[in-house]
């Protein structure tokens, strides 16, 4: 929501975010800002998602290559 405020305001020069109330939180206007640059919760889940597959395919290759290079030496 305030990614889509935070556009909605800078498209409209006449108004502008003064702060916002997030779990019972007062926010400054910077905090409401920041809050807008951080990704979806879709767009965090991918970054997990890679973050953990990362070192298994890494893994894998290397075993692939060893495998490759005694193939190659029989």
């Amino acid at each position: 929501m305030a990614k889509v405020l935070v556009t909605f305001f800078k498209d409209f020069s006449k108004l502008e975010v003064k702060g916002g109330i997030l779990d019972a939180k007062l926010l400054t206007k910077a905090e409401v800002e920041s809050l807008s640059k951080l990704p979806s919760l879709d767009g965090i889940r991918a970054q997990l998602l890679s973050l953990l597959s990362t070192p298994a395919s890494s893994f894998v290759r290397v075993l692939d290559a060893k495998r490759q290079a005694a193939e190659k030496a029989a």
